[in-house]
C-alpha cells in the first residue's frame, strides 16, 4: 500500500554496489528502514544525495503490516537547506541533532507532534537568524519534553537528573548539577531560539555533558554519543 509521508533521513549504508539501505523518521509511519535500489549507480545522477543524514524529505513509499524493510516509490526534497552544508557549526549540530534522534526515538507508529518538531527545529538551523552557541542544548530540551520528561520548572537551586526537578537540597546520588549550571539550565527552558545568554564554553560543555546524561537515564539503550566531541572541536576553533 502507498503512504505519502515526509521523512527526515537518520542514517543510510551502503547495500550493493548501486542500492543504500537508509533509516528514516516519518511523519505517518514512525521509524521506518527503506532499501533504495540503483542510486549509486552511474545513470541515477547523483540520487543518492537525496539521502544523506538530516535531510528533509517529501516521500511516496510502499508499507504493509509486516516486514521490516520497504521501498520508496518516490522522494524529494521537502526542504533544501541553504546554510548548513556550507557552515561547519551548523553542519555539526545538524550531526549531533541526526544522532540524538537516532538514539533516542525508537518507535515505529506515527507521533505526528514529536515529528513536527524535529522537522521545524532542523529548519530552524538553517535560519541565519538563530544563533549557534546554545541550539543544541534546546534541541535536548525541547526533545526531552516531546518524549516524555523534560526538565520541570521549581524553586529549587539543583537539579536533579534522575528525577528531572529542581530540587532544594542534594540529592542522595550523583546524578545532579550544581547550582550555576542549574541556574543556566533555568535560563534555557524559559528562553527562545533566539535568545542570547551568557553561558560561556566551558558551562556550555558541561551543560551537554549533563544533558547527555539525563537522556542516558531516562532512555533504555541510549549509549554513548560520538559528535559531541565533533561539536567540542568546532566550537573550541570559534
Amino acid at each position: 500500500m502507498l503512504h505519502h509521508t515526509r521523512g527526515i533521513v537518520l542514517r543510510t549504508t551502503d547495500y550493493s554496489d548501486s542500492s543504500i539501505i537508509a533509516k528514516v523518521y516519518t511523519e505517518q509511519l514512525g521509524m521506518q528502514t527503506y532499501i533504495i535500489n540503483g542510486v549509486r549507480s552511474a545513470r541515477s545522477k547523483g540520487k543518492a544525495s537525496l539521502y544523506q543524514h538530516g535531510n528533509l524529505l517529501d516521500m511516496v513509499v510502499y508499507h504493509r503490516d509486516t516486514g521490516d524493510i520497504f521501498r520508496i516509490s518516490e522522494s524529494s526534497m521537502g526542504y533544501l537547506y541553504r546554510l548548513v552544508p556550507f557552515d561547519i557549526v551548523r553542519s555539526s549540530l545538524l550531526l549531533f541533532c541526526v544522532e540524538l534522534i537516532t538514539r533516542s526515538v525508537q518507535e515505529e507508529d506515527a507521533n505526528p507532534e514529536l515529528f513536527s518538531y524535529i522537522w521545524e527545529q532542523l529548519q530552524l538551523l538553517d535560519d541565519s537568524t538563530i544563533p549557534t552557541a546554545h541550539f543544541h542544548l534546546q534541541f535536548m530540551i525541547g526533545l526531552s519534553l516531546h518524549l516524555g520528561f523534560a526538565p520541570s520548572t521549581g524553586e529549587g537551586t539543583l537539579f536533579d537528573l534522575m528525577d528531572g526537578v529542581f530540587c532544594t537540597a542534594i540529592p542522595r546520588h550523583t546524578y545532579y548539577m550544581e547550582e550555576t549550571l542549574s541556574e543556566k539550565l533555568k535560563l534555557l527552558l524559559h528562553g527562545s531560539p533566539t535568545g542570547h545568554y551568557a553561558i560561556n564554553h566551558q558551562q556550555r560543555k558541561a551543560l551537554l555533558h549533563y544533558l547527555i546524561t539525563f537522556f542516558q537515564l531516562h532512555i533504555p539503550h541510549f549509549g554513548v554519543m560520538k559528535s559531541p566531541d565533533i561539536l567540542e572541536a568546532v566550537f573550541r576553533e570559534l
